[in-house]
């Protein structure tokens, strides 16, 4: 699992890229799976997308992914949504 806020610059998605935290835009991705987000993350940034939150949420056994579109929904810098799942 993993976040990506590029506001703050905490970034435990790809940490290992620099440079991925300089850029904020207004797209969040919330996926189950860490791998997926690693990979759209660094298929879009090649791509010019800039995201405002990236969120791997795993097996939801805390937060479920209504709480975080809750979340997104109230952060005034996410104007898009990106939710990728397998269901």
């Amino acid at each position: 699992m993993g976040i990506y806020c590029p506001e703050t610059g905490f970034n435990t998605v790809v940490p290992y890229i620099g440079g991925l935290t300089e850029e904020d835009g207004d797209v969040a991705l919330v996926a189950q799976s860490g791998w997926v987000c690693e990979h759209v993350m660094l298929i879009s940034y090649e791509r010019g997308l800039r995201f405002s939150k990236v969120l791997s949420i795993g097996n939801q056994s805390d937060l479920t992914f209504v709480d975080f579109l809750e979340y997104l929904g109230s952060d005034p810098k996410t104007t898009s949504f990106l939710r990728i799942s397998k269901e």
